[in-house]
């Protein structure tokens, strides 16, 4: 207790603003250094007074008498070793951190950096992913457009002498040309459709759902809240098609879609050539894609073959055109191929009220 005023201490004053006088309003000794107690075991009382009263530094808080429960902060001495260090400046932080002497950053842990490391990893392959999704768009658009500079320029321009026949020859593929590529645009940039919002659980059926672990409560609760939807199919052990991803009941024909991560309605394949899901929304411009990307090749096909046994009898003997118009027959041959059988499968698929998914998992 050396140092210490103890007297100044202990004369605090009351609420009403006497020393040592009684309380106007409880008429009770107000000074603590009338009671009976040590001085020590004061000083140790009142220390822990202050300490746990949250005061500023350098404030104690002094109590009067167990009938008088008004207080008032005493000013008490300052220890030297307590008082408060003024900040340095600025400048001298900034000239002690480019020399080193402030303490370093605490290093990340290597787990989170791991963590944060994987992330950024998987989030530059999904971008990744997505540009090389668009490959086999970029490589039909690439094709489309050689073949209308092939057919128009090189063969109905360069090649074609009668302004009759190049009119009707352009005519013709100019029709054809803008379906194709009306009836291609659509099936990219139609999004697939989601079920409704009746299809997803609520919050309270979600926790019900996730905090159940036995699976024979989880496919009841699954029943109860499929009875007020328009849902008949079933799992192969009877029951309700739940996604755990998109947390929602399956309808009838539809899928979830790892390339597109949703359910897609009435989803019939992920199709690559025009990176998007054929489904509901899109499965009409699918068809219509494939009717019309049969009849540009068959009729390029058609009107290029005549001049193709003139370019190998030797009767025209325009070099260049003559390589732009060979090439673009053998594509339009083998494009037309290829497409016959895939409009084929999809016309018989629709007479059997099918979409490809089902009758794979029929087969």
């Amino acid at each position: 207790m050396a140092g210490l005023d103890v007297k100044g201490l202990f004369q605090t004053e009351c609420f009403c603003g006497s020393r040592k006088g009684c309380c106007a309003s409880r008429g009770s000794p107000c000074s603590i250094a009338g009671r009976s107690e040590d001085i020590s075991a004061r000083v140790r009382r009142h220390r822990s007074l202050g300490s746990s009263s949250g005061l500023k530094l350098g404030q104690k808080k002094a109590v009067c008498s167990d009938s008088c429960n008004y207080t008032k902060s005493a000013r008490v001495p300052q220890r030297p070793e307590a008082r408060a260090r003024p900040l340095p400046a600025l400048p001298s932080l900034l000239s002690r951190a480019a020399r080193g002497r402030l303490a370093p950053q605490r290093p990340v842990p290597p787990a989170q950096a791991a963590r944060a490391g994987n992330m950024a990893l998987s989030r530059g392959l999904r971008c990744c992913q997505r540009a090389f999704a668009w490959l086999p768009v970029l490589i039909i658009a690439l094709v489309v457009l050689w073949s209308y500079y092939a057919y128009v320029c090189e063969l109905c321009l360069v090649t074609l002498s009668n302004p009759v026949e190049k009119v009707a020859y352009l005519l013709i593929f100019h029709v054809l040309f803008v379906l194709f590529v009306w009836t291609y645009w659509k099936s990219i940039f139609t999004l697939p459709v989601q079920p409704g919002k009746k299809y997803h659980m609520s919050y309270a059926d979600k926790e019900r759902y996730e905090n159940e672990e036995r699976p024979e409560v989880q496919r009841q609760i699954l029943a109860d809240i499929a009875r007020k939807l328009p849902v008949y199919t079933r799992t192969g052990n009877g029951g309700i098609r739940f996604c755990d991803r998109c947390q929602l009941i399956k309808p009838d024909r539809c899928h979830h879609c790892s390339v597109c991560a949703i359910c897609v309605l009435k989803m019939d394949h992920h199709c690559p050539w025009v990176n998007n899901c054929i489904g509901f929304s899109n499965y009409k411009f699918f068809l219509l894609f494939l009717a019309y990307s049969l009849l540009y090749c068959l009729y390029i096909a058609a009107t290029v073959f005549k001049y193709f046994i003139k370019y190998c009898t030797g009767e025209l003997t325009n070099g260049r055109s003559k390589f732009h118009v060979l090439f673009l027959l053998f594509v339009a041959v083998m494009f037309f191929v290829s497409l016959m059988f895939l409009f084929g499968y999809h016309c018989w698929l629709v007479s059997r009220n099918r979409s490809t998914l089902g009758a794979l998992k029929l087969i």
